[in-house]
């Protein structure tokens, strides 16, 4: 697959979060009619419009999280803790950040239609994670990849864990990971 686009598997957590919480009508009454048979019918392993799926976070973060200042980072680490805390959960008991750090570049193609991310060690507790050829990543998107790090690292046992994104040089984009 080539192209702005995102495997299904956080809008089929989400919708599952959405569901418990008795939030799925509201979400999906709220979506363009496409967008929401897109929503409603999104399997695990569904390539889906990266711009649908910024919509899709954009109605549900709110909802999920009407308390925080960035409900859709809060929403990123909602994700990472429901991806990683299944079968996953053994291996990040052995797991560190900069494990976490690194995995994240070398699955970003398993998850992304676009871009290449590449990670950059800063010393100690620190990185930089460079998404190079996707200017327009939405800002949607970018906020839920910030709360998404933040939730796996911490997932490792780490603390203060903080992810700044930035637009970089050349139409890339920065998100600088630090965590103790």
């Amino acid at each position: 697959m080539v192209g702005a686009f995102y495997k299904g598997a956080s809008v089929v957590s989400l919708r599952q979060a959405l569901r418990a919480r008795g939030l799925e009508r509201s979400v999906a009454d709220g979506l363009e009619p496409l967008v929401r048979e897109h929503f409603e019918g999104a399997l695990a392993t569904d390539w889906m419009a990266v711009d649908e799926v910024a919509t899709i976070y954009a109605a549900a973060a709110p909802l999920l999280h009407p308390e925080r200042a960035l409900p859709v980072r809060a929403l990123g680490r909602d994700l990472a803790r429901t991806h990683l805390t299944g079968i996953y959960r053994v291996l990040l008991r052995l797991a560190t950040a900069e494990m976490i750090v690194g995995q994240t570049a070398r699955l970003w193609s398993t998850y992304n239609g676009k871009g290449q991310l590449r990670v950059v060690r800063n010393g100690p507790g620190a990185a930089r994670l460079v998404l190079e050829d996707y200017p327009e990543y939405p800002a949607v998107v970018r906020e839920s990849l910030c709360g998404y790090m933040v939730g796996a690292v911490e997932l490792t046992g780490a603390s203060n864990v903080r992810v700044v994104s930035e637009a970089g040089t050349d139409g890339a984009w920065t998100f600088d990971v630090t965590w103790r």
